[in-house]
């Protein structure tokens, strides 16, 4: 059984692998505007305006306005948050448990996350029933959990692995602590400690040198 789940793992990473090549990736962002993309924007407008009433809800509407934009085109992109601590003294704006935050996260939990994480929900059934859009579909379980709790994070371009050796090595960067998800993919530099055929630990303090040739990073 432990071998058949891990080979039905390493066949859906194939898949999303494959998916992030050219032209798949751009067939893949346009299914997500017809199937979902424009009904999350329509979804987190409406939303916008609901904050908007509640009054103190106001100050986060611009934030609930790039989300919708988010949602239009989510799939070479990422949430992250830099801090999670509850405390005062942190900015609300990069802080989900900031007293601050966590009072407007309530408040969009209660009257409008929970009704478009079934959407997520959803959206991703119909992603992953297209075989193409499994990758999709993944992140789609993902942001659902961003939906629930919103506010206090932001939005950035992330890295799209086009190869399993690709996927592997981000992998090994993540686990190291030297990949934060952003930045062209590196070749691995072996230092004569590391086995053949082993991941290498990537050269460089925080530096990323070019992408790699055919990467299709968006």
């Amino acid at each position: 059984m432990a071998i058949t789940v891990s080979s039905v793992l390493y066949n859906i990473q194939r898949l999303m692998v494959w998916s992030n090549n050219e032209p798949v990736l751009t067939i893949r962002r346009i299914l997500w505007v017809l199937t979902a993309g424009w009904a999350l924007f329509i979804a987190y407008i409406l939303a916008t305006v609901g904050m908007a009433m509640s009054i103190i809800g106001i100050p986060f509407c611009l934030q609930t306005l790039k989300f919708a934009v988010f949602c239009l085109d989510p799939i070479p992109r990422e949430t992250y948050s830099d801090i999670w601590t509850f405390d005062y003294h942190t900015s609300p704006w990069s802080n989900p448990i900031h007293p601050f935050t966590c009072i407007a996260n309530i408040i969009w939990l209660v009257f409008f996350g929970w009704e478009i994480v079934l959407l997520f929900w959803a959206v991703a059934i119909i992603q992953a029933l297209t075989v193409i859009g499994i990758g999709t579909a993944l992140q789609m379980f993902e942001l659902s959990l961003f939906a629930l709790w919103p506010f206090g994070r932001d939005i950035r371009r992330k890295r799209l692995p086009t190869t399993m050796e690709e996927l592997q090595s981000m992998k090994a960067q993540k686990d190291s602590g030297d990949f934060d998800g952003q930045g062209p993919w590196r070749e691995p530099s072996f230092d004569g400690n590391q086995p053949a055929t082993g991941m290498a630990r990537f050269t460089g303090a925080g530096t990323y040198p070019t992408a790699r040739p055919g990467s299709n990073n968006v």
